[in-house]
């Protein structure tokens, strides 16, 4: 089955939440399909900084959808954006 990198941009609900600690929440609560494959800070502006995070999804219908709904089901979670997806190939043998 072939799998999509997702790459979603996520804002902390409040200033004070770091996007090391968004991205420890975020693996505890994926759906086991789905895996972080990066992460990174992005600074937007007075001390608020989003993660921006690769995700592995299988390539099948709703699959973005429920990854989306997972990021925000967390609370410290303000804002999610999808700001890019790609589909992986795979190794050849």
């Amino acid at each position: 089955m072939a799998s999509l990198l997702v790459r979603l941009k996520i804002l902390p609900s409040d200033a004070t939440i770091k996007p090391a600690e968004l991205s420890d929440t975020l693996e505890s609560t994926l759906p086991e399909n789905m895996t972080i494959r990066s992460k990174k800070s992005e600074p937007i502006a007075f001390g608020l900084e989003a993660l921006l995070a690769d995700f592995v999804v299988p390539d099948e219908e709703g699959m973005i959808d429920k990854l989306e709904e997972a990021a925000r089901a967390n609370n410290s979670v303000g804002q999610v954006e999808v700001v890019g997806m790609s589909r992986l190939s795979t190794k050849l043998k």
